[in-house]
């Protein structure tokens, strides 16, 4: 079996047989590797990357090569971005490829707790390049929404939740998510009741959407019951009771906080007969 240094040279030297302009070279360079069976393998990324780092007197060009290289990695990640960082390094305003090497590297490296921040500074420089394209433009939005959300900057988050509906209304689940998100993110800042306006917008423009207002209405409710506001927690999980089907895994959690409400305002007769629907429903019963 050839090395891949040699199948490089090989590959390389194959094209440059039939030179002709640079795009007729990479297409002879390609044949080459499938030939080969080097093609979308590491040896023919090698030599593809080779090729690119050749064409300076067709910037475009290379970019374009480095850029398909990288889509051509993504099975590895770490080395998919390190070719995105090299473009990036080598051809910064190289359009399109400059902004499709932003957004792809910064969707790799959301995926580490360790690099979302820089994976926030690149989605947010990818949105201000105005790629039209649509699709890329509504997934960095909402991601920058999960981002900022997932690193506790909260108020970021909840202003790239709120707006995405209107930058984006061609894209009603990922407008349903922004919503409700825009509920979560209200319980984490200890504005439980500020979340149930959300809860009716769902319902309102996204009836669809049931389990993502039933997350709100039991985030609401324990997050009220956590923070003593005994009257509105029991609003909030008679709520949640009446809409959550009788096998939801979150009905004996929610039961058991509504009997403990009643409890703790004396109401025990109230509490008592929860207890006796539980016992009498198995559905309801927790198991531990």
């Amino acid at each position: 079996m050839m090395r891949p240094a040699i199948v490089v040279a090989a590959a390389l030297g194959a094209a440059l047989a039939t030179a002709g302009t640079a795009r007729e070279e990479l297409v002879a360079l390609r044949a080459t590797l499938a030939a080969q069976r080097t093609l979308g393998r590491a040896a023919g990324f090698a030599a593809e990357l080779n090729f690119a780092k050749a064409q300076k007197a067709d910037p475009a060009l290379a970019a374009e090569v480095m850029y398909d290289v990288a889509v051509g990695q993504r099975e590895d990640r770490s080395v998919a971005a390190r070719t995105l960082e090299s473009l990036l390094e080598s051809f910064p305003t190289v359009q399109p490829w400059a902004a499709l090497a932003t957004y792809e590297l910064g969707k790799a490296y959301a995926e580490r707790s360790a690099t979302q921040p820089k994976a926030i500074e690149l989605l947010e420089k990818f949105l201000t390049l105005n790629l039209a394209d649509p699709v890329r433009r509504a997934d960095a939005a909402i991601a920058l929404g999960r981002l900022c959300q997932a690193t506790s900057k909260l108020p970021q988050a909840l202003a790239w939740y709120r707006a995405f509906p209107e930058q984006f209304p061609g894209f009603p689940r990922q407008c349903a998510e922004a919503v409700a998100a825009v509920g979560l993110v209200l319980v984490e800042q200890k504005q439980p009741r500020d979340a149930y306006p959300v809860c009716q917008r769902l319902q309102a423009e996204y009836a669809w959407e049931l389990e993502a207002r039933r997350g709100i209405l039991f985030a609401i409710a324990q997050a009220l019951r956590g923070g003593e506001d005994y009257e509105g927690a029991v609003a909030a999980y008679d709520k949640l009771l009446e809409e959550l089907p009788q096998n939801d895994a979150r009905r004996p959690q929610a039961s058991m906080g509504l009997a403990m409400l009643h409890l703790q305002k004396g109401e025990t007769a109230k509490a008592a007969e929860i207890y006796r629907r539980m016992a009498t429903d198995k559905a309801v019963v927790p198991s531990y």
